[in-house]
C-alpha cells in the first residue's frame, strides 16, 4: 500500500459525501435563501429574469381597492411601486423549500405561488441568476469548501 493510498480513498469518499452535504447545507440556510427570494427578489417586484412583474405599477385605485379587502396590509401597495407580491404576508409566509438530488425547488404551502404565476404568466420562485450565483457563492461553496478542508487529512491508517 502506497502512503498516498489513504488521502486517495479520502478523496473518493468526500467526492461521494458533497451531494448529501449540499443538501445539508441548503436545508441549514432555507431561512436565508427564503429571505432571499422574498426581499431581495419579489418584494422588488422582480421576477426569475430580472424583470419587472407585470411588467406594470400599482396603481393609485389598488390601494383603495385592497384596503376595503384587508386593512392592515403588511406592506402597503403605494402607486407607481413595483408590485410587491406582498399585502397580507399569506404568500411570502406559505413558501417553503424542498431539497431533491439535483438541488431544491421553493414552493407554496397554500397554493398562491401557482396562482400568483398564472395571473402575471411568469416564474416567481426560481432565483434570478444574480440571486442564483449568491447561493451558490455565499452559501454553498463556502460551506462545501470548508467541510472539505476539515475533512481533507481525515484517513484511516
Amino acid at each position: 500500500m502506497s502512503i498516498i493510498t489513504p488521502y486517495i480513498d479520502n478523496l473518493t469518499r468526500l467526492q461521494k459525501e458533497i451531494p448529501e452535504i449540499a443538501k445539508k447545507i441548503i436545508t441549514e440556510n432555507a431561512p436565508n435563501i427564503l429571505y432571499m427570494i422574498k426581499y431581495e427578489q419579489l418584494g422588488l417586484g422582480t421576477d426569475y429574469l430580472g424583470n419587472d412583474i407585470g411588467n406594470n405599477k400599482y396603481a393609485a385605485s389598488t390601494q383603495d381597492y385592497w384596503a376595503k379587502q384587508d386593512p392592515k396590509p403588511r406592506k402597503h401597495k403605494v402607486a407607481g411601486s413595483h408590485y410587491n407580491m406582498e399585502w397580507s404576508g399569506t404568500f411570502f409566509d406559505g413558501l417553503g423549500i424542498k431539497v431533491e438530488d439535483d438541488g431544491f425547488n421553493i414552493f407554496s404551502k397554500n397554493g398562491k405561488k401557482e396562482f400568483l404565476e398564472n395571473i402575471y404568466k411568469t416564474k416567481l420562485t426560481i432565483f434570478t441568476k444574480e440571486n442564483n450565483d449568491k447561493i451558490n457563492n455565499l452559501i454553498l461553496l463556502p460551506n462545501l469548501y470548508q467541510h472539505i478542508l476539515k475533512n481533507l487529512l481525515r484517513v484511516k491508517r
